[in-house]
């Protein structure tokens, strides 16, 4: 398993060649293909920033990859709105939960300045993935007040924020 440090540099490096198009990526479905990998890399640095941080996180517990809904791109600054999907140990059952990640690179794409990660939804219990692709927008379009997908609608169950 990777250190917390290599999965924020692989993510740094996942991010760096979107920096300058300084718009919003969005797809019917999600932008995993338009950022190859950062899906992975976003679902593992959560995972382990959970077990580090977080005692009601099991250790059993796994996070298999996120769908990236929507991206905004701004400066050194990526927004990325999505939903995990995770499951328990010894079972195949899978389960969503929100996410909303904001990142900023250094200039120089060296590392990040500071990140702040918030997961799951206090109000809103994690369903089933099998429930989730019947309404794959549940977590977001179909939730949010408006198309700007304001992050203080929720309250999150997670919130990590690293500084650098």
């Amino acid at each position: 398993m990777k250190s917390i440090s290599e999965l924020e540099e692989i993510l740094v490096a996942g991010l760096g060649i979107y920096r300058d198009k300084r718009n919003t990526l969005s797809a019917v479905a999600s932008c995993n293909e338009q950022l190859d990998g950062v899906s992975v890399t976003l679902a593992a640095l959560l995972h382990r920033l959970l077990l580090d941080q977080y005692d009601d996180w099991p250790k059993h517990r796994w996070i298999d990859d996120s769908l990236l809904h929507k991206v905004l791109v701004a400066g050194n600054t990526v927004s990325i709105w999505g939903v995990m999907i995770w499951g328990d140990g010894g079972t195949t059952e899978q389960y969503t939960d929100p996410f909303y990640v904001e990142l900023t690179c250094r200039p120089d794409l060296s590392g990040f300045t500071r990140y702040t990660f918030l997961f799951a939804d206090v109000d809103n219990p994690a369903i089933t993935y099998t429930c989730f692709n019947n309404n794959r927008w549940y977590w977001d379009k179909d939730f949010y007040s408006d198309v700007t997908w304001p992050v203080t609608e929720r309250d999150w169950k997670y919130s990590i924020h690293r500084h650098s």
